[in-house]
């Protein structure tokens, strides 16, 4: 429907959303969003001229009266900036929200308009009368129709949250909200019969707890004695759940009750659960079996690899016959290798191992013969055949934007070198009900700060930012942007100038764009960039301001990663493949010399203002800490930091180092010099930053010279930053009908 209607309109409807004209609330998915009122009035104006310019003066005048004094520019700024917050939308690739430069917006997605008569719909009276007074909430709106679905074979319309697919199969949809002061862990599950959620709740203070939500019921219940609980999979019956906490693969009625520990585990990524009352389940990268009544665990299909390889197999599931299974490998040698990665066949009867489908993520073989797994950040389904093993047909997308996340869950494929197992946040039981988890916008807010953590003023406007690097005069930041909608694995450069805030592109590539480093003359940037279709070769670009033309500074067909250039500007230093640190002259002929060649990472070097010490990342201790070393020879290690640290950055007189923990505080440690060597003071808090991203080894910050500002990638007050947990009935209606 369009949006030019002659009865005025009561709704609004766009994607995912949905406005109220009278009341300006804003909905998503049937669930209200919480909208303030100048970007709710901003958009009910751009609705009503959907794809038309509405000019900034004309948004003046509907927003503040003439004899109202405010900051219009900053004012009108900071509403749209919240209305894209709020819509999940980006200034560089708007979906909804377009800025037209210097002269206003233009709402560019589809509208659609809804006049009083056309409401339909609606919930029969009888399910609004079943208990009077109650607030009607649209999560316990969803859960009575998911009740019906479930016990009976009758079908309700439920308006905003369900619909009736081509074929007559009713879909619901909805999104569980976490318990109050908790967020949940992506990896979650539902039960086999569709039932029951499980997921681990994750608390302001880091601990992780399992919970379990009945899909008909309104709340979650906490189990106890599952303190560090990750990686919950249901037994066949739906009635009890398996998880990995504190060294233990333990199990627990879902009903709640008292853990018992099936056998110890070490590094856990992934359990199934089987008829027989086996499990199988990932440690340390390989799979093991064991009874669910306890006893000792035997590994199974051990792989083989090649000299330098290392293989990770993690994320099993068995298929209904409860022998064959499904599990996701992956090879790692410096970083992991995609074309040697992919969800895999196997079998409890034997050693062979049939490749799927290339895959980095996990995957989820569901009753009606599909195989879900994730591409370019977007959840598909594919048939397969099992009688064949092998894949019919194309894939279908049926959710996009999935969660993944490697939080509390990686393998070490080395001493002191870990490598996040990551897995896509999706689950699908035996009748069709999926669960699933998407990103949120991934918003950032580019702000000063001061040493107390004092915001002293915005810089341009919010987006989805993934990292920032301050140039050493203080007068630009590179902003790392991601550029994809469909790939969220895609990012490119954006160069900010802090005094005019005019963000213009750097780089342009369809690729990863990343780890920005600034030439201590602030004329030069180099970074790197992979390309999509070149597997995992890393080219270090140069880009010089002025010129819009970036060309090649280093590549030799291997993975190479800037780090850090020396302050007299004659040395580049490069990691290369993850595991070895290179020292490139930047002048003359470029032939690289190693620095560091260890199986420890080290990472995120920078270069104290003399020149002659590095400050850097190591996870030698099993942990990522700051360290401190003498250049050129890298010796006189000792650690800085105490309870972990990343991107360590210097005050421009070399006596005072800052860093971040991965919490977002922002630490400060004196530094002395004593004699030829150097001297660290106990670090110090000086400020908390609310992250857009768990990642602070990203470069979430700059520091001025003076060590008094510090330039900061934050998430925005009062958005949940949080990914979405929803939920899906009878997913399979959104699958083209076949052929």
């Amino acid at each position: 429907m369009s949006s030019k209607t002659s009865v005025p309109p009561e709704r609004w409807r766009f994607g995912q959303f949905e406005l109220d004209v009278s009341t300006r609330e804003l909905r998503k998915n049937g669930l209200r969003v919480h909208l303030q009122e100048q970007p709710a009035r901003i958009l009910d104006a751009l609705l009503e001229r959907a794809g038309e310019l509405v000019a900034r003066e004309e948004l003046r005048e509907r927003l503040w009266p003439s004899d109202t004094f405010v900051d219009f520019e900053r004012s009108l700024n900071a509403a749209v900036a919240k209305l894209r917050q709020v819509l999940g939308d980006s200034a560089e690739q708007p979906r909804y929200v377009e800025t037209v430069a210097r002269r206003g917006y233009k709402f560019v997605g589809r509208v659609e308009a809804w006049a009083p008569a056309q409401e339909h719909g609606k919930l029969p009276a009888e399910a609004m009368m079943a208990s009077p007074g109650r607030n009607w909430t649209p999560w316990v709106l969803a859960a009575a129709v998911l009740t019906t679905l479930l016990l009976t074979s009758s079908v309700w319309h439920f308006w905003g949250t369900s619909r009736v697919d081509s074929r007559g199969a009713e879909v619901v949809r909805f999104v569980v909200t976490p318990p109050e002061e908790t967020r949940i862990h992506s990896v979650s599950t539902v039960s086999p019969d569709g039932r029951k959620l499980a997921f681990v709740g994750i608390d302001a203070a880091g601990h992780r707890k399992l919970w379990v939500r009945e899909l008909a019921s309104e709340t979650a219940l906490r189990l106890e004695h599952t303190d560090g609980a990750l990686s919950p999979f249901f037994s066949p019956d739906s009635q009890n759940i398996g998880f990995f906490a504190q060294g233990k693969l333990k199990q627990i009625p879902a009903a709640g009750g008292v853990p018992k520990t099936v056998c110890d585990q070490d590094q856990g990524a992934g359990g199934t659960w089987n008829q027989d009352s086996l499990i199988l389940f990932s440690q340390r990268g390989r799979l093991y079996r064991v009874s669910a009544a306890g006893g000792l665990a035997t590994e199974i299909m051990r792989p083989s690899a090649a000299a330098g390889e290392v293989v990770i197999d993690a994320w099993p599931q068995f298929l209904p016959d409860g022998r064959r299974f499904i599990f996701l490998t992956k090879s790692y040698s410096g970083q992991i290798e995609p074309d040697r990665s992919g969800i895999v066949l196997g079998s409890l009867d034997s050693d062979r191992r049939k490749l799927l489908l290339p895959s980095e993520n996990r995957a989820a073989l569901t009753t009606s013969g599909h195989l879900l797994f994730l591409r370019a950040g977007n959840l598909q389904a594919q048939e397969l055949d099992l009688s064949r093993d092998r894949l019919m047909g194309e894939p279908a997308a049926i959710a996009e934007d999935l969660t993944f996340t490697g939080e509390g869950i990686a393998v070490d494929v080395k001493a002191g070198m870990p490598v996040w197992v990551a897995a896509a946040g999706f689950s699908v039981s035996s009748n069709g009900v999926l669960v699933y988890h998407s990103n949120a916008p991934r918003i950032g807010q580019l702000a000063w700060l001061d040493r107390t953590g004092k915001r002293l003023g915005l810089v341009g406007e919010a987006g989805e930012n993934t990292q920032v690097s301050l140039s050493p005069d203080e007068r630009w930041a590179v902003v790392g942007i991601k550029s994809s909608k469909t790939n969220r694995r895609l990012q490119n450069l954006r160069l900010m100038n802090l005094e005019t805030q005019i963000l213009s592109p750097l780089s342009l590539g369809n690729g990863v764009d990343a780890d920005p480093v600034w030439s201590p003359d602030s004329s030069k940037i180099v970074y790197g960039v992979q390309h999509p279709d070149q597997g995992k070769k890393i080219d270090i670009m140069e880009a010089t301001l002025g010129d819009r033309s970036p060309r090649t500074f280093y590549a030799d067909g291997n993975a190479n990663k800037p780090e850090a250039w020396s302050p007299d500007g004659r040395v580049l230093l490069y990691r290369r493949d993850e595991q070895v640190v290179l020292a490139l002259p930047t002048l003359g002929e470029r032939k690289p010399a190693i620095l560091i060649g260890t199986p420890e990472f080290r990472g995120r070097f920078r270069f104290s203002p003399d020149g002659r010490w590095l400050a850097y990342v190591s996870n030698e201790s099993r942990r990522a800490e700051i360290y401190l070393s003498s250049y050129p020879a890298v010796k006189s290690t000792r650690q800085v930091s105490k309870d972990g640290g990343c991107t360590p950055l210097w005050r421009k007189d070399g006596r005072e180092l800052f860093y971040m923990t991965q919490r977002g505080d922002v630490m400060a440690v004196d530094i002395r010099q004593n004699g030829s060597g150097l001297e660290s003071g106990t670090p110090k808090i000086l400020f908390h930053v609310s992250l857009k991203t768990k990642d602070s080894c990203m470069g979430q910050f700059g520091v001025s010279a003076n060590g008094q500002k510090f330039l900061v990638n934050e998430s925005p007050p009062g958005l949940d930053d949080a990914a979405r947990m929803h939920v899906v009935t009878r997913w399979e209606a959104a699958l083209p009908p076949p052929r």
